[in-house]
């Protein structure tokens, strides 16, 4: 933000974002107008550096925290390119660090200004559920290309890897729905039926063997997640278009982290009741005695 080019009038039209808003949740690439940016002071235009939620993946942490801007590097200005360097890191832990590079293209009166995010490391994207990278095994990386992918607006290509993992790995996705069962007490009827899908080659048949066998614990919003994956999979890439396929990308990463999610929710309770019950019964002898 040059001193010797004075801030421009706010042309009307797009509506702008917040600054942390633009940091937190914006990918790479994709323009944007932005209040708050920067304020005056000694007749000169001074960026603004908000703090902003991210989330945090060290170990102290493990969930969203705030982060704060460092002023290690204080920036980097061009006077022509105002190209801009923040690096933050998190409140809580210090550990975590994330690091955002920045053209700011115009500045408006009143604080606004419009950016393009050229980078950030690490990378943008939504945080990846550790158990989800187990559940995917082998295809860790395919997983991983799509998300860069749907975090750069790429449709197609988000949703051709999606699929591919989802089909590549559809043994050990019902393998684990299997250890859930078992570890809730379903009856042998619905670990049955996963046994049975498990056999089936295609994706759609494996689908239509489970049919409702599946644990509760797993339904999302009363919906067998297997179904919403094989919903989604089954709207071909030819007859969509590249923001419909975008959408449907983002419905499939979702509800692969939501099923993870409630997996290693569900066998943390259950390992939880049997310490508890495990007491129970040992307290229970000691009365006895």
């Amino acid at each position: 933000m040059p001193e010797s080019k004075p801030p421009a009038e706010k042309p009307a039209g797009l509506e702008p974002i917040s600054f942390a808003a633009f940091l937190a949740s914006t990918p790479p690439l994709h323009p944007l107008r932005i209040a708050d940016v920067w304020e005056m002071s000694g007749g000169s235009t001074n960026p603004c550096f908000p703090t902003i939620v991210l989330h945090c993946a060290a170990d102290e942490c493990g969930g969203d925290r705030f982060y704060d801007y460092q002023r290690r590097t204080g920036g980097i200005y061009k006077d022509n390119n105002n190209h801009l360097v923040m690096d933050y890191s998190c409140r809580h832990c210090g550990k975590s660090q994330k690091t955002f590079a920045l053209l700011v293209q115009t500045c408006y009166k009143g604080g606004y200004a419009d950016i393009l995010k050229l980078g950030e490391w690490p990378p943008f994207g939504p945080h990846t559920h550790p158990r989800l990278i187990s559940l995917i095994g082998p295809d860790r990386e395919l997983f991983l290309m799509g998300k860069r992918a749907e975090n750069n607006g790429l449709g197609l290509g988000a949703f051709t890897y999606y699929r591919r993992v989802v089909e590549n790995q559809k043994d050990r996705l019902i393998d684990a729905v299997k250890e859930v069962a078992a570890k809730v007490n379903c009856p042998n009827e619905i670990i049955a039926r996963l046994e049975e899908a498990k056999k089936q080659p295609q994706f759609s048949a494996a689908v239509e063997a489970i049919q409702d066998g599946i644990p509760q614990v797993l339904l999302i919003n009363g919906h067998n997640p297997i179904k919403l994956l094989h919903n989604a999979l089954s709207r071909g890439i030819h007859s969509e278009s590249d923001a419909e396929c975008l959408e449907l990308a983002a419905t499939i990463r979702l509800v692969l982290g939501d099923m993870a999610e409630r997996m290693t929710q569900a066998l943390k309770e259950q390992a939880q009741l049997q310490v508890a019950l495990s007491k129970l019964m040992t307290s229970k002898k000691k009365g006895d005695k």
